[in-house]
């Protein structure tokens, strides 16, 4: 029997944002999402007031974690943490958290010469999940987000 003692991956890499929006204008918002077809498995709408609701946290535990001190956003790469009192009840917000998919392969970083995982947003260009970062700070009001990529399994 032969075995294969070098490396062996069963993993692939992916593109990513994770993010946290204040949504501005609900109505320009929601229009972009229709007319860009971003898939409503990558985002989530709410309200503020959403995070003292125990169904909401109960359905979406998922995709946010939500406690007494912050909400914390995870992918398969990173977090992000958003202090509650910088949450509004009021305002309408969201999650994205957009996971692409591009195989077995490292990024080429002309820059270092190199292959590598961080991408930047050039990446993104000209996709939809680019242009919701492009949105005008009217529309959306970006908190915090991260882009870059890695192995995801």
């Amino acid at each position: 029997m032969k075995i294969r003692t070098g490396f062996v991956s069963n993993s692939s890499s992916s593109s990513f944002i994770i993010g946290f929006f204040e949504v501005k204008d609900t109505n320009k918002f929601n229009d972009y999402l229709t007319r860009s077809m971003i898939s409503e498995y990558d985002y989530l709408l709410f309200k503020g007031s959403d995070l003292n609701n125990n169904d909401f946290k109960d359905r979406y535990a998922y995709r946010i974690e939500i406690n007494e001190e912050e909400i914390v956003i995870r992918n398969f790469q990173t977090d992000i943490h958003i202090e509650r009192d910088k949450i509004d009840a009021e305002k309408n917000y969201m999650v994205l958290n957009y996971e692409g998919n591009e195989g077995d392969d490292t990024f080429w970083n002309e820059s270092y010469q190199d292959y590598e995982y961080d991408i930047d947003l050039s990446y993104f260009k000209g996709t939809p999940y680019g242009g919701l970062l492009d949105l005008n700070n009217e529309v959306i009001q970006h908190i915090d987000y991260l882009i870059g990529a890695g192995r995801n399994g």
